[in-house]
């Protein structure tokens, strides 16, 4: 979705330049906007790399269509997606002393947050992989204790694709240098004699020259909406839609955390409990946070077609670790288990519609009607994509013969104008249609593939029921060690 078919274009004509194949750019042609870069750089297109190879060897062994080799290349962001899952499940699982709630906030946190219907629109998920990763590196106690120079380039490694994978990623460089110094801190007092300064700056270095490259060569690619002129279009000074922005991107109906990820916002709210109980843990997930929501502020209208609020996407797994931090190892009182559990059915069900039709839809029916502005998109209730994605939903399990055509109808003061056009209908018969090929109707997908797609929904459903029995006698870590008291001392350093 969105920019992705341009990196995965990249992706193969890196191959085809790395293969030595006939139909080969020339290297000048790489680092040009008809060569392999995209518009945010050649990160993107080296990790689908190896995936893009994969698919062309499977699809000269396997019988499969034309364009099997390139929709493989789609299972990077899945596979984004279960790593981050996995990584969220570890850390969770040693602050709370629990897998069973590890469990759940990684499952909740997958099928109840942006994390599901971005597995499928792509575009943030490496980025927020990448940061998550250098987090866990820095700041988990289980990770401190496998030092060595293996973790020391792997450290260095995602803390530079966090900030150089896409032209967003200079609003993370605040909680990056974080993370640096905690590890600094964390090398300093657990093996004095490594320069651990040393190493903190070798890893600052990494960063700073993956941003510089990546920022270099998007230089022969650009795209408009990067471009100073149409940006200074959406600079917004006023600080009273300064500070509504800021509200909306968490509140918002149409674009806010809060109703498209529910149990993020919980990790939100319990940011004071988090604070107090594991300090570096908050201050990471605040600095995360609070640099999207203040560099996006800035743009006056910091939405746009996609699914929620898309660009907080890299905050999500931070909040639920904070929420993990908060929780402990303590019992959840009434009040914690019912906002936990409005969370995770609110979040899921949201989650679902956007998973289930393309994100496009409601940009796609104010087209028709020629009400698509960024102020609609942004805060107008009557194009509010989850109530659109539901009345999709409905018109699909609606017999045949239903009228698909739908008016969107505004409040006008009292009395409609004078003068005034109708509004303009849209028929919806176009998008009703969802995008999983278990779900669609006629010839969408062969028997045998629906059978192995069917096969697969099961498989994991058994697995995840697998993994769920399996935690209920796990119990991981000591009291201390899931909750360490907040300190000054250098004994801090090594709390997770």
């Amino acid at each position: 979705m969105g920019y992705s078919p341009e990196e995965v274009a990249a992706a193969f004509r890196l191959l085809s330049w790395a293969t030595g194949a006939a139909d080969a750019p020339p290297t000048s042609a790489l680092l040009s906007a008809e060569g392999a870069l995209s518009r945010h750089g050649l990160v993107e297109p080296l990790l689908k790399l190896p995936f893009a190879a994969a698919g062309q060897a499977l699809a000269a062994l396997l019988p499969t269509s034309p364009r099997f080799a390139s929709r493989f290349v789609s299972l990077v962001p899945v596979v984004e997606t279960a790593l981050l899952a996995t990584l969220l499940y570890l850390w969770t699982s040693r602050l709370t002393a629990s897998p069973r709630r590890g469990l759940a906030l990684a499952v909740g946190g997958v099928f109840g947050t942006l994390l599901w219907p971005y597995a499928y629109c792509g575009l943030e998920p490496t980025q927020a992989l990448a940061l998550f990763s250098a987090g866990y590196l820095a700041l988990s106690s289980e990770s401190a204790a496998r030092g060595g120079a293996g973790r020391s380039i792997a450290f260095a490694t995602v803390a530079a694709v966090a900030v150089a994978a896409k032209s967003t990623g200079a609003l993370l460089l605040p909680a990056v240098a974080f993370l640096i110094f905690q590890d600094c801190r964390r090398r300093s007092a657990a093996r004095p004699g490594r320069r651990p300064l040393a190493v903190a700056l070798a890893t600052f270095a990494v960063v700073v020259a993956a941003v510089a490259a990546s920022r270099g060569l998007r230089n022969g690619f650009q795209p408009a909406w990067i471009e100073a002129d149409t940006l200074r279009q959406f600079l917004e000074l006023n600080p009273v839609r300064l500070a509504a922005s800021a509200s909306m991107l968490l509140f918002s109906g149409n674009k806010g955390l809060l109703f498209y990820s529910p149990l993020a916002f919980l990790g939100m709210v319990a940011l004071p409990s988090a604070w107090r109980s594991c300090r570096t843990i908050a201050i990471f997930a605040l600095l995360v946070l609070g640099a999207v929501v203040a560099g996006f502020s800035v743009v006056g209208i910091p939405a746009e077609e996609t699914w929620g609020p898309r660009y907080l996407y890299c905050a999500v797994a931070p909040l639920l670790v904070c929420l993990a931090a908060a929780w402990g190892s303590r019992p959840l009182d009434a009040p914690r288990r019912l906002a936990l559990a409005l969370a995770l059915v609110i979040g899921f069900g949201v989650s679902a519609l956007g998973s289930l039709f393309y994100y496009g839809r409601t940009l796609q029916a104010a087209q028709q009607t020629g009400q698509a502005t960024l102020e609609a998109l942004w805060g107008d209730p009557v194009w509010n994509p989850i109530v659109m994605h539901l009345r999709l939903a409905r018109l699909r399990l609606a017999p045949r013969g239903t009228s698909t055509v739908w008016t969107p109808q505004h409040h006008w003061w009292f009395e409609r104008p004078a003068g005034m056009p109708p509004d303009r209908s849209v028929d919806l018969a176009f998008a009703r249609e969802p995008q999983p090929l278990l779900l669609g109707r006629g010839t969408r997908v062969r028997p045998s593939a629906r059978g192995a797609l069917l096969g697969s929904l099961l498989a994991g459903l058994g697995l995840l029921i697998f993994a769920a029995r399996a935690t209920r006698s796990e119990t991981w870590c000591s009291q201390r060690d899931s909750n360490p008291r907040p300190s000054d001392s250098k004994s801090d350093a090594l709390s997770s």
